[in-house]
């Protein structure tokens, strides 16, 4: 999915989003569906989203986050309108 096509299907739906900086290199979109956070991932200059994920925990023992990764913008709707 190109950057410019989730932005504006967002934008459409009135679902705020504002852009990370990750590294220099790597930035997520961040928006909030039914009060879940989501982001989307893209690599700076490159037009395309590289991956969807959603923030489930914290592992402290390997300093990393846990995530859900998604295949498609579709796939996050569905878990997010999922209870």
């Amino acid at each position: 999915m190109k950057i410019q096509s989730l932005t504006a299907k967002l934008a459409k739906v009135n679902v705020p989003f504002q852009t990370l900086e990750g590294n220099g290199y790597n930035k997520d979109i961040q928006f909030a569906i039914n009060g879940k956070t989501f982001f989307a991932g893209f690599i700076e200059g490159k037009e395309n989203v590289t991956d969807f994920c959603r923030v489930i925990g914290y592992d402290n023992a390997n300093q990393e986050s846990q995530r859900i990764f998604f295949d498609n913008f579709n796939q996050v709707l569905r878990h997010a309108n999922h209870a």
